[in-house]
C-alpha cells in the first residue's frame, strides 16, 4: 500500500484514488472466508492491518483520553465505541485486554511480567493487566463490517477466548452492516441510543474507529452514484454515526494527515448528505490532533511515514 505522508504534494486533496480490487466487497469476502478457514484449522487470527504499532497508537490515544477506573463499567460514564470495517476485530479485542503472540513478543523486553490476556489460537488464558483497564464496558462496543465472513471470524475468535476476559469479549456486538447504505447507517446510529437506553435524539456513537476502512472505500469505483462517490457517502455516514462532541479516530496509509483534515473538515454539498436526511451538509468534524508517527523515513528531502493517525471531534449542531 502507498506511504501516507511522502505523497503529500503528489496530488490535490480533492482527488480520488484509482479504483482497485481492494475496494471491492468480493475481495474482502474472499480474504475473510480464507481467514475463517485458517482460524478453524490452526487458530491463526489473520493479519493486523498496518501492523501492531499502528493499532497501539490508536489504543494509547484512546486510553489517554478516557481514564481507566472502576466507573468504566457504569452506564452513566461508559462511552459507546463503533469499529467501522472491523475485519478480525483486533482493535476491540485489544481494548478488552486480549493479546496475541505478536503482541506478546513485541512487549516482552518492556514488561516480562505483563499478565494481559493471551490469545493463542483456541488455548489462550490469562488476565488483563492493571495498566490496561477497560475504558468502557464491552457491551458498549460494536464491530461492524460489510463482509459476513469478517463478522463470523470475530465471533469465532471471541468464542475461543479463555480466562478472566472470556465473559467480557462475549459481550461485544458484531454486526454485518454496509456503511454506504442508508438503512444500515440508520440502524447502527439507533443501536448506540439503545445501548445507552436513551431517546433517538441522542443516537450516535461516542467513539468511532477506522483503521483502513476509508482507504478501502477510496479504492472503490469512483463513478458517481446518486450524485456522489462512495468516499463522499462514507464521509457523510461518519458524521451521522458519530454523536455530536464524539471522537472519530482514523489510521490511514493512503492519505496524508493534511488530506484527511481537508476531507473531514471542509463543507460538503447537500447532494453528498446521506439519504436519511440526518447527515450534515456542512463540515461535520474539527481536527483535534495528529498523532506522532511511530516510524518515519526520508524521501526526496521530505519526511514521511507509512501510516498516519488523526483524531477528530464531531461538531455540535
Amino acid at each position: 500500500m502507498a506511504a501516507a505522508t511522502a505523497a503529500a504534494e503528489a496530488r490535490d486533496t480533492s482527488s480520488e484514488l484509482p479504483s482497485s480490487k481492494l475496494g471491492t466487497q468480493e475481495y474482502w469476502d474472499s480474504v475473510y472466508q480464507r481467514e475463517v478457514s485458517n482460524f478453524a484449522s490452526d487458530g491463526d487470527r489473520g493479519e493486523v492491518w498496518f501492523g501492531q504499532e499502528a493499532a497501539k497508537s490508536m489504543l494509547e490515544y484512546l486510553r489517554s483520553h478516557y481514564s481507566a477506573s472502576s466507573s468504566a463499567t457504569s452506564s452513566s460514564s461508559s462511552p459507546t465505541i463503533l469499529d467501522v470495517g472491523t475485519g478480525n476485530g483486533h482493535l476491540l479485542f485489544s481494548l478488552c485486554g486480549v493479546k496475541d503472540d505478536e503482541d506478546e513478543s513485541d512487549e516482552s523486553d518492556e514488561d516480562e511480567d505483563d499478565d494481559e490476556e493471551k490469545l493463542d489460537g483456541k488455548d489462550g488464558s490469562g488476565a488483563r493487566s492493571s495498566r490496561n483497564q477497560l475504558i468502557t464496558s464491552p457491551d458498549y462496543m460494536c464491530g461492524c463490517d460489510y463482509s459476513a465472513a469478517s463478522v463470523q471470524l470475530c465471533k469465532d475468535i471471541a468464542a475461543s477466548v479463555q480466562g478472566s476476559t472470556q465473559a467480557e469479549v462475549g459481550k461485544i456486538r458484531w454486526e454485518e452492516c454496509d456503511v454506504l447504505k442508508d438503512g444500515d447507517v440508520k440502524q447502527l446510529k439507533e443501536m448506540a441510543g439503545r445501548i445507552r437506553g436513551e431517546e433517538s435524539s441522542r443516537d450516535g456513537w461516542d467513539i468511532v474507529l477506522d483503521k483502513g476502512t476509508l482507504d478501502a472505500i477510496a479504492l472503490a469505483s469512483s463513478a458517481p452514484s446518486a450524485g456522489t462517490t462512495p468516499l463522499n457517502t462514507y464521509l457523510s455516514a461518519l458524521g451521522t454515526l458519530t454523536t455530536p462532541g464524539g471522537l472519530f479516530l482514523i489510521t490511514s496509509c493512503n492519505f496524508t494527515a493534511e488530506e484527511l483534515v481537508a476531507k473531514l473538515t471542509q463543507p460538503r454539498a447537500q447532494a453528498q448528505v446521506d439519504q436519511t436526511g440526518s447527515g450534515p451538509a456542512t463540515a461535520a468534524f474539527e481536527h483535534l490532533e495528529t498523532l506522532p508517527a511511530k516510524r518515519q523515513f526520508m524521501f526526496g528531502g521530505k519526511k514521511g511515514s507509512t501510516t498516519v493517525c488523526v483524531a477528530f471531534r464531531r461538531l455540535r449542531e
